[in-house]
C-alpha cells in the first residue's frame, strides 16, 4: 500500500509493508518507507529514502536513511 504525489521537479512516495511468515501467517513486522526525489533538469536526480522497520517482537527494529545522486546521460 502506498501514496504518490508529484509536482515537478519533486516526487514524494510512501509505502507500507506488512511481513508475515509463509507457514503459519505469524507476524514478522511492518515497514514504512518515504521516498523524496528532486529532479531539477532531465540529467540530474537527487533522492532521499527513509525506511523504518518495526519488528513484531521488538527485537530487530531498524531505521535507515539513504541519499542518492544520479546523473543520466
Amino acid at each position: 500500500m502506498g501514496l504518490l504525489w508529484r509536482a515537478s521537479p519533486f516526487r514524494i512516495e510512501t509505502h507500507y509493508h506488512q511481513f508475515d511468515k509463509d507457514v503459519n501467517g505469524e507476524a514478522i513486522g511492518e515497514e514504512w518507507d518515504l521516498d523524496i526525489s528532486f529532479r531539477p533538469v532531465r540529467k540530474h536526480n537527487l533522492s532521499l529514502r527513509l525506511a523504518h522497520f518495526e519488528s513484531a517482537n521488538n527485537s530487530a527494529s531498524t531505521r535507515k536513511v539513504f541519499l542518492d545522486y544520479a546523473y543520466n546521460l
